[in-house]
């Protein structure tokens, strides 16, 4: 029974009793009408404090990755000196997180109890959330009137991008073929060293569990890599060229391609960098220590677009930082002029570029015929390889592993 049913019930029946109790003069016929009048704003009065005194505090992972599910907990705490029958308890979730279950009924609460709700939370998407304000709900005996309770607290959850396993893409220069036994001591690799202590960040692929529990502290296995390779990833984030909705964007498939990449560089034990200009800069420098996958993967889970600087601008001001010999992975979902432009720019300057396009239309909600924009990346893909680059097109709904594997079977 809806709601409004009730209250027409009420207040009709109210006064059919009242009208008959006085035309007939029955005396009972006219109190009983006047207690069903009263009945509502009595179940309101009586009901309303039934959410005060109840503390909520939040407990939710701080570190996410996309695709990822981890458990996130509502504590309530009652203060008052009264039990709290019923109510229910849901949070608010942004778009990009979801819950198996938005509110949850807590029964018989007592005074002074305590009683921890827990969901599970799903990371959709990369980004950095804003779990919150929860809200206590209730209703009073009747059904007829709802009473809600806002918890302003707010916990942060960063969503990392996803990390795929791709196949070998980082060109490999005359250092790394001429100089293979120059190495530095990294996680992974094919030749064991040592171990030492784990250091967040590190592969977890690369801990060695039965030193862990002689120690009874994590420890990793340290190999010798080659030291060669230095990788540069360029993400581009100029305003108004990224297209798309939600995950099916071409910043977010962007995002994934350089937290891939660069995190296979790091596990050849390469130096690593990241050029990023957006809203502002997320760029990270370049480094091969075990901390740089966490530097990474933090800017790529909080870039946005809105650089107005070019993409050929952003990689003249940045080349300087960029060490000598490197790879530069350039992402980006522009097939313009400038793109040409900023591949001569690279090889003038020794560098050897990666270019990975990604082919804006069929990114675009509705798209219907793409195959003349996917042509002309194609065109654009093959005058970056006569100038020597290696040169990526991906569109929509492409599998990255499997899109790039078919690239490189291609290529060879």
């Amino acid at each position: 029974m809806t709601r409004t049913v009730k209250r027409q019930m009420l207040v009709w029946g109210s006064v059919f009793l009242m009208l008959v109790g006085l035309t007939l003069h029955v005396r009972q016929m006219e109190l009983m009408g006047f207690a069903l009048a009263l009945l509502g704003p009595l179940a309101y009065w009586v009901s309303k404090p039934l959410l005060r005194g109840l503390e909520v505090r939040r407990r939710a992972p701080g570190r996410l990755t996309a695709g990822d599910t981890a458990q996130a907990t509502l504590t309530i705490t009652n203060t008052s000196s009264r039990s709290r029958p019923a109510f229910w308890l849901e949070d608010t979730l942004p778009e990009g997180l979801e819950a198996d279950q938005p509110a949850q009924l807590v029964l018989d609460l007592g005074p002074g109890e305590e009683r921890a709700v827990t969901y599970a939370l799903r990371a959709l998407r990369r980004g950095v959330y804003q779990l919150g304000p929860a809200a206590l709900l209730a209703t009073d005996a009747l059904g007829m009137h709802d009473f809600r309770q806002p918890i302003p607290e707010l916990t942060e959850t960063v969503v990392y991008p996803r990390v795929l396993p791709l196949p070998d893409l980082w060109p490999q220069g005359p250092a790394e073929r001429s100089t293979p036994r120059r190495t530095m001591r990294r996680p992974g690799g094919s030749d064991p060293r040592g171990s030492r202590e784990y250091i967040p960040g590190d592969d977890l692929r690369h801990i060695h569990w039965k030193a862990s529990a002689h120690r009874g502290k994590l420890t990793v296995v340290e190999r010798e890599q080659s030291q060669g390779l230095r990788a540069t990833a360029l993400l581009d984030l100029t305003a108004g060229v990224h297209t798309g909705r939600g995950s099916e964007a071409t910043l977010e498939y962007g995002v994934t391609v350089a937290a891939s990449i660069l995190s296979q560089a790091l596990t050849v034990g390469g130096t690593v960098s990241l050029i990023a200009h957006g809203d502002r800069d997320y760029s990270v420098r370049a480094d091969s220590s075990p901390g740089q996958q966490r530097r990474l993967l933090e800017a790529l889970a909080r870039c946005q677009a809105g650089e107005e600087r070019s993409l050929l601008e952003v990689l003249a001001m940045r080349l300087g930082a960029v060490p000598q010999g490197s790879a530069v992975a350039v992402i980006t979902p522009q097939a313009a002029p400038e793109v040409a432009a900023a591949a001569n720019l690279l090889a003038s300057r020794g560098l050897r570029g990666l270019w990975f396009l990604l082919v804006a239309p069929t990114f675009e909600p509705r798209a219907q015929d793409t195959r003349s924009a996917e042509e002309h990346y194609q065109a654009l893909a093959t005058s970056l390889s006569r100038r020597g680059q290696f040169a990526y097109v991906l569109s929509a709904g492409d599998s990255l592993d499997t899109a790039l594997g078919r690239w490189l079977r291609a290529a060879s």
